[in-house]
């Protein structure tokens, strides 16, 4: 229980140590939350995932969160919200040769299906815990042209040789 709570107590970054569970908030948790939709029917997927297709995922999933980080934790630790696209990136490069008797070996279709199994992840489990996952939603309203804008608009789509983009923006 002293581990579970040490974690807590520094927002998760020595997240996950053994037999405790997943942490909330990190990529050993989102997967596990995805893992809950597997065998549930959505409007993207008429029917539950075969055993095949659970083992692709599997086999995705386990590459990405036993990958050790250079300060010795599992990926799965680190928080969903820290993840941005160039590290998605770097973790490609890095995950997509495997050394084979002392050869490396390219796995560029077995990186692609756990890069997209992570994709399928980050979307549906983004929609159910976006505060958890680092996004954030703008209530700024959208701002909306007056009439002299769309007069000044229409006038330089006509000059510039854009009539039909012109009328188009008029109809909107």
């Amino acid at each position: 229980m002293l581990p579970a709570f040490d974690s807590w107590l520094t927002g998760g970054d020595d997240a996950n140590p053994v037999g405790i569970g997943v942490v909330i908030g990190t990529l050993d948790w989102m997967f596990h939350e995805y893992r809950r939709t597997w065998k549930q029917k959505t409007a993207k997927r008429l029917q539950p995932l075969s055993p095949g297709q659970c083992r692709v995922h599997e086999t995705g999933i386990k590459m990405i969160c036993e990958y050790m980080l250079k300060d010795g934790r599992r990926l799965g630790t680190r928080r969903v919200s820290s993840i941005d696209t160039a590290f998605a990136d770097d973790l490609f490069e890095k995950l997509l040769y495997k050394d084979v008797d002392g050869e490396k070996v390219e796995r560029r279709t077995t990186v692609n299906h756990a890069m997209k199994t992570a994709r399928g992840a980050w979307n549906t489990i983004s929609r159910a815990h976006p505060h958890l996952m680092g996004l954030q939603s703008t209530s700024r309203d959208t701002p909306h042209a007056n009439f002299d804008e769309l007069a000044a608009f229409r006038t330089k789509a006509i000059e510039l040789g854009y009539p039909s983009l012109a009328t188009g923006v008029l109809i909107g």
